[in-house]
């Protein structure tokens, strides 16, 4: 299967599924009791820190981040999903549909204290862009913060 089918696949998947998604947001266990305090432990004080939510998802890190004084930019590949992210953010934020294995160029260097990519990096194949990517839109001493599925996760899907 080559990367634009293995894109396809993603985005169809995530548009599907992406209210069910949101609806169980508050109570997944994968999400709410383990990934999401483990990763929001690993951000420094969010209080006016630029944060960049990269594969925002239906934007509960940024709800999160918002309410504790940080500002958010996030985007995902799923144009329901940032709807979604919209919804649950009103007025606050700014979120746009991106691909995460796409360059960056919309951002200036180091114009982010926090970079965020929960649950989303494993999507890519090619992580060097995306790494590159991060550390020059990075502020010098940012903090980039990622969790991932487990390898053997996806491998139902993509086989």
């Amino acid at each position: 299967m080559n990367n634009r089918s293995n894109q396809e696949k993603i985005i169809a998947a995530y548009e599907a599924l992406a209210e069910r998604y949101d609806a169980l947001i508050e109570h997944k266990p994968h999400n709410a009791y383990y990934d999401r305090p483990n990763t929001l432990s690993l951000i420094p004080e969010p209080a006016g820190e630029n944060i960049l939510d990269a594969g925002c998802g239906p934007g509960k890190y940024a709800e999160i981040l918002l309410a504790r004084g940080a500002q958010v930019t996030g985007f995902d590949i799923s144009p329901k999903m940032i709807a979604l992210a919209k919804a649950r953010n009103p007025g606050q934020g700014a979120f746009f549909v991106h691909d995460l294995a796409q360059p960056l160029d919309m951002f200036e260097d180091e114009s982010f204290d926090v970079v965020l990519c929960a649950l989303a990096l494993h999507y890519v194949q090619d992580w060097n862009p995306v790494m590159q990517a991060f550390c020059r839109v990075l502020k010098p001493q940012g903090h980039l913060v990622i969790s991932i599925e487990h390898p053997f996760f996806e491998y139902g899907f993509f086989e």
